[in-house]
């Protein structure tokens, strides 16, 4: 099968990039052939209206809707399917805009909710006529709000391989791995909660597409094909992203044994349900603080619940999922 994955870029820059690369993978093993399309090295340096209003998913339609029907089977990714259309046509949902406006709208501005209410409708038109699936049960509520079907939920995966225990000495030191995009990435990632974690002496590590500021130690971004070394050299993952669908860092911290202390959005729901030392119930500061002292002397049992949880969401599982859904697609 001729299988092609729409999306912003080819790049391995964060998780759904990370995703990409990996479906990519599950198919290829299986015998298919996978084109990544994306606008990576077709923007134009002046951007017409279109574009500027309707963003990359704009730009991928016009160079791809008319070349599509070569392909058995395509999947986009959220509003890169926006515009194009196919008789298998699967759209991926790694997150959604109507849900980061509902959990940020503390911190958006007039302007901020407009722009996320109308990216939220290309995903939503981008959806129409297509088996939609998602990364969480907690994505899928959010995106059923909005009024899009979700058929499938194919939870995201770690390659347990690579992402390992060892028995290197640790850093007295935590670890945050988020990116941050302007203001709203800054609130929407928690950089705030971390830095005042930071400035009451808790040592932290970030690794970022951008400096941090404060107290924290910044680790500029590290590839994908990297990024696996760096985990098993810290004492926990602090992750307190106030919007989340399921985001891979917190399984890759935990395939390689790092307790995570991760906020209650995405994937937490059915984290808790097994370790919920791992998840806490709100963003204040003293909440982390609290859960970072009461995990310290349990850190070795909750290692091994980690590795436990991971493996139960192995590339194999991601696999056959996968694979199970593409098989059975047209029946």
């Amino acid at each position: 099968m001729r299988i092609a994955i729409l999306t912003a870029t080819k790049r391995k820059i964060g998780g759904v990039e990370s995703f990409t690369h990996m479906l990519k993978k599950v198919f290829e093993e299986s015998g298919h052939r996978v084109e990544i399309l994306t606008p990576d090295e077709n923007i134009p340096k002046k951007k017409p209206l279109l574009l500027k209003i309707l963003g990359l998913p704009y730009l991928n339609a016009r160079l791809y809707k008319d070349k599509i029907s070569v392909f058995d089977l395509v999947i986009a990714n959220g509003e890169f399917g926006w515009n194009i259309h196919h008789p298998n046509f699967i759209v991926v949902f790694h997150g959604c805009y109507h849900g980061f406006a509902k959990y940020l709208s503390s911190y958006l501005d007039f302007k901020s909710f407009l722009l996320l209410k109308k990216d939220a409708w290309i995903q939503k038109m981008g959806a129409k006529d297509k088996t939609v699936v998602t990364v969480s049960s907690f994505t899928k509520n959010l995106l059923e709000d909005q009024g899009i079907h979700v058929k499938h939920v194919i939870p995201n995966a770690v390659d347990t391989e690579r992402f390992k225990l060892n028995d290197l000495p640790k850093k007295q030191r935590y670890l945050c791995v988020s990116n941050q995009y302007g203001k709203l990435g800054y609130f929407g990632k928690g950089f705030d909660i971390l830095e005042t974690l930071a400035s009451r002496g808790v040592p932290i590590d970030c690794v970022s597409n951008s400096k941090t500021s404060g107290s924290i130690n910044w680790i500029p971004s590290i590839s994908q094909d990297e990024i696996h070394t760096i985990y098993p050299e810290y004492q926990a993952l602090i992750f307190p992203s106030r919007y989340e669908a399921n985001a891979i860092v917190p399984l890759e911290a935990m395939a390689c044994g790092i307790p995570v202390i991760m906020s209650p959005v995405g994937y937490a729901n059915e984290i808790r349900k097994e370790i919920p030392e791992c998840v806490v119930d709100d963003w204040n500061p003293d909440t982390y603080m609290n859960r970072i002292r009461e995990i310290d002397p349990i850190r070795e049992q909750l290692s091994k619940k980690c590795r436990k949880f991971a493996e139960k969401h192995s590339l194999q599982h991601f696999k056959k999922n996968w694979l199970d859904l593409v098989e059975n697609l047209n029946k």
